[in-house]
């Protein structure tokens, strides 16, 4: 058995007086904060073990009933409900910079022409993502009677594209059609067929090509089409809405100001002029 008040220098029948004053001074010297020692961190163990040992209200050595493991376990738990302790302080005051942080830059985000320049990004986002399910998911698309003017391959895509032209004594050339090569096989081009191309209401977009076969009508649909996209632009589209739906004195609304917001505008914009070129 370790004898504990040797560990502390003190004599076997030292009082717990004297064994709280040797603990405080040898603590000091050996605490980690204060020692780098290698062995002062297992010194500094032993004499807590020590103090957990001599002060469980034991007068004499002969009347102890406490073990060695005993008085480990019980300095464990010490140590634990103090790191426990500790990591909720931490983390009260983690959240209160945070939140000072959030206030701070939320009033800087409406005291200036930031707050109202977000705000119309956002809702002209979503209102261009409910136009374009609009565009391509509700209404009607109309008919265009076209015929095949000339065609080439896209060595980048790997696509066949084609040009058609609208099927009047004047026709101008419609806007680039892209066949998977899966499709080519369905096609029989002649400038003699007729095909039906099928345009979008709202944006005027070329969607999908119509023809009829024996086996009845068949139906392809453009890869040049910004529609290609369609549920990733509308999903992106839709995103202001948590940037709005949780304004407040939140990191989360400071996210969406900042990162939602100009993701939005970079989708608005490649929308936009994909659709008027």
């Amino acid at each position: 058995m370790k004898n504990y008040y040797k560990i502390l220098g003190l004599p076997n029948n030292a009082t717990k007086d004297e064994v709280k004053k040797a603990y405080r001074k040898l603590a000091m010297k050996y605490h980690p904060d204060k020692n780098e020692a290698k062995s002062a961190h297992e010194k500094f163990v032993l004499i807590n073990e020590a103090y957990a040992y001599l002060t469980d209200d034991r007068p004499t050595v002969k009347n102890w009933s406490i073990t060695p493991q005993e008085a480990k376990a019980k300095i464990k738990e010490e140590e634990l409900k103090k790191r426990m302790q500790w990591a909720k302080k931490y983390a009260h005051m983690k959240k209160i910079q945070e939140e000072q942080l959030a206030e701070i830059t939320y009033d800087k985000i409406y005291s200036s022409s930031l707050g109202w320049l977000y705000q119309l990004v956002s809702w002209i986002s979503v209102s261009l993502a409910l136009l374009i399910f609009l565009d391509f998911k509700i209404l009607t698309t109309h008919d265009v009677e076209v015929k095949f003017y000339r065609s080439y391959i896209d060595m980048v895509t790997q696509k066949e594209v084609i040009l058609f032209k609208e099927n009047t004594q004047n026709g101008k050339v419609m806007d680039e059609f892209a066949v998977a090569m899966s499709d080519i096989s369905k096609l029989n081009f002649s400038k003699d067929i007729s095909y039906n191309c099928q345009k979008s209401p709202l944006f005027n977009e070329l969607i999908y090509l119509t023809f009829y076969k024996q086996d009845g009508q068949e139906q392809i649909f453009n890869h040049y089409s910004v529609y290609e996209g369609f549920y990733i632009f509308f999903f992106l589209l839709l995103t202001p809405l948590i940037t709005l739906l949780s304004k407040g004195r939140n990191l989360l609304h400071i996210f969406g100001v900042y990162v939602i917001s100009g993701l939005s505008f970079l989708v608005i914009f490649f929308l936009i002029t994909s659709i008027l070129s």
